[in-house]
């Protein structure tokens, strides 16, 4: 999650990649107070309401999981 031109983002890579590939390619796409929430495979779930209220799921089939309800590594914002 970063910022980008005074927006926030949720910045994910297509492919694997190392951490320090990952900050370069940030850093090259000029975000600011980026924070790093790799939960690593399997616990890739996540998911955020669009404008109209509607929830779009990343990785939905990660649900399948067996350690699916432990994952705990959630941030809310609030209006």
């Amino acid at each position: 999650m970063c910022e980008k031109d005074g927006k926030l983002c949720i910045i994910e890579s297509k492919k694997v990649m190392t951490y320090e590939f990952f900050v370069k390619c940030l850093c090259a796409y000029k975000v600011t107070h980026a924070l790093y929430l790799d939960m690593s495979r399997g616990w890739n779930y996540a998911w955020y309401q669009d404008k109209e209220g509607k929830v779009k799921e990343i990785f939905p089939e990660s649900k399948l999981a067996p350690s699916y309800k432990y994952r705990t590594n959630w941030i809310t914002f609030n209006k």
